[in-house]
């Protein structure tokens, strides 16, 4: 019996033997048998081959290769958009920071430096709406006269005819009677400055349409400046209508035309101190600019950007020709403008700076929908308005004095006639 079991041990150590010698699979696909193949086709399925991977590697690195210059020119332009976008927004951050320091901080410091300069402020605003309610009242006075001195030929007039002439005279009686009682209401109220226009702006205002309400009249003003002398002129009157005759001539557009430049002059720089105390408004009742702009768009952020660009660009050369034309200076491409063309340059520019104020306080109305000011900040704001008000007439009073073809007696007149727009312009807003 004990050979068996020796054999049998020796099996068992052969086959251990050779099954942990045996070599390791082979990487290659081991061939099919033909009976599988043929049995596959008679099944109709195709047997699934082995995809070329290397050639669908190469093509995909060859496409890589393409699309890599592609990509990366994609992400420059990004990149270069972002920054020109990025310094477009700090420009116009650094432009409120400019008119901040100009229109915000210099008042305050001019305020706080100088001892009675609120009182010498708040009077002097006071004694320029008195003057203006008086030249006001002459109108009316001067209304009531041509009335009376009419109604001798109105009583004869058939009955329509004569009630057509009285309801225009009642009308401008009513129009400078609501002009009056709106300065008297302005008047009494600087002097805690205006209570009244605090409470409806911190408490019932939005920004964007009080913005567009004070922006109306320099909307008006200054084009119908542009618009009329150059219709109203003696070579365009020969070609023109009747009515026009009678709108040039015996209407009051006439103040707007070449044939009363003292007025023409007063008005615009009427309506320049309007726009410095506009742009005052701006900066009071908005945000800001940061947050207020906050999640601006990149078209919109070019277009403002830009538009400033060329605003400071254009204002820089008509500064630079103001000064040269008091030397009698050709220096810049707008020397050989005429007067009158040089005029309209200047009241060109002054709207386009107005509209930029409206844009971007347009582009405000998804951040803000309330006034951000409480009374006591507006208190101050009303305050730099009447300090603003009263250096520019002090500027335009002083220039007039020392100008060669003006003199103390021009000035005096000018600014009686600014003393009379001026508070025509806050009116107008107010009413």
């Amino acid at each position: 019996m004990a050979p068996p079991k020796a054999r049998t041990t020796d099996d068992t150590s052969s086959a251990t033997t050779s099954s942990s010698r045996r070599p390791p699979p082979s990487s290659l696909p081991e061939p099919e048998h033909p009976s599988s193949i043929g049995w596959e086709h008679a099944a109709g399925r195709h047997s699934i081959t082995p995809t070329p991977t290397s050639k669908t590697k190469k093509k995909s690195n060859t496409m890589k290769r393409r699309a890599s210059p592609r990509r990366k020119l994609e992400a420059f332009r990004a990149t270069q958009l972002v920054q020109w976008r990025r310094r477009y927004f700090e420009g116009i951050l650094r432009w409120e920071a400019a008119l901040r320091l100009v229109f915000v901080a210099f008042p305050k410091l001019a305020l706080k430096r100088f001892e009675g300069a609120r009182t010498v402020v708040a009077f002097f605003f006071v004694y320029v709406m008195l003057q203006a309610l008086a030249i006001l009242w002459g109108f009316l006075f001067n209304v009531g006269a041509v009335l009376g001195e009419n109604m001798s030929t109105t009583i004869t007039m058939p009955f329509p005819q004569a009630l057509c002439v009285l309801a225009v005279y009642v009308s401008v009686m009513g129009i400078i009677l609501s002009f009056g009682r709106a300065t008297w209401i302005l008047t009494w109220q600087s002097l805690q400055n205006f209570p009244l226009i605090r409470r409806i702006i911190a408490c019932e205002c939005r920004p964007q349409a009080v913005i567009l309400t004070v922006a109306m009249p320099m909307l008006i003003i200054l084009p119908s400046l542009i618009v009329v002398p150059s219709h109203c002129s003696s070579a365009a009157l020969q070609e023109s209508s009747s009515l026009v005759h009678v709108m040039c001539e015996e209407s009051y557009l006439k103040l707007l035309t070449d044939k009363h430049p003292v007025f023409q002059r007063a008005l615009r720089i009427s309506t320049a101190i309007a726009i410095c105390q506009f742009i005052q408004l701006c900066l009071e009742i908005l945000p800001r600019w940061r947050s207020a702009l906050a999640g601006l768009s990149t078209v919109k952020t070019f277009l403002l950007g830009g538009w400033l660009l060329g605003m400071n660009f254009v204002g820089g050369l008509w500064t630079v020709e103001w000064s040269a034309r008091h030397f009698n200076l050709k220096i810049t491409p707008l020397s050989d403008l005429t007067n009158y063309q040089w005029e309209i340059f200047g009241m060109t520019l002054l709207v386009g700076w107005i509209l930029w104020f409206l844009v971007i306080s347009c582009f405000t109305l998804p951040n803000v929908s309330e006034c951000d000011s409480n009374k006591k900040a507006l208190s101050g704001f009303f305050e730099r308005l009447k300090f603003t008000f009263v250096i520019g007439q002090g500027i335009v009073f002083f220039r007039a004095c020392v100008h060669p073809n003006m003199g103390f007696v021009h000035a005096q007149l000018e600014l009686t006639i600014i003393n009379l727009l001026l508070p025509s312009i806050y009116v107008v807003s107010l009413i």
